[in-house]
């Protein structure tokens, strides 16, 4: 009978013991139920150049 209160006093303590971990981000996931990866993310040097508009001569 020991063991039982034992037993349920470490999974008390297991359950109430604090998590500092921050909860993870959920995936994303696509109608279908297919995940779908992150887009890569893109340094500010390897953007290219704004597209400058178009002149219109007269």
């Amino acid at each position: 009978m020991r063991g039982i209160a034992a037993l349920a006093l470490l999974t008390l303590l297991a359950a109430c013991s604090e998590n500092n971990e921050p909860p993870a981000p959920p995936e994303p996931v696509l109608e279908g139920g297919v995940r779908q990866e992150a887009p890569p993310m893109v340094e500010p040097e390897d953007l290219p150049l704004p597209m400058e508009e178009p002149v219109e001569e007269q």
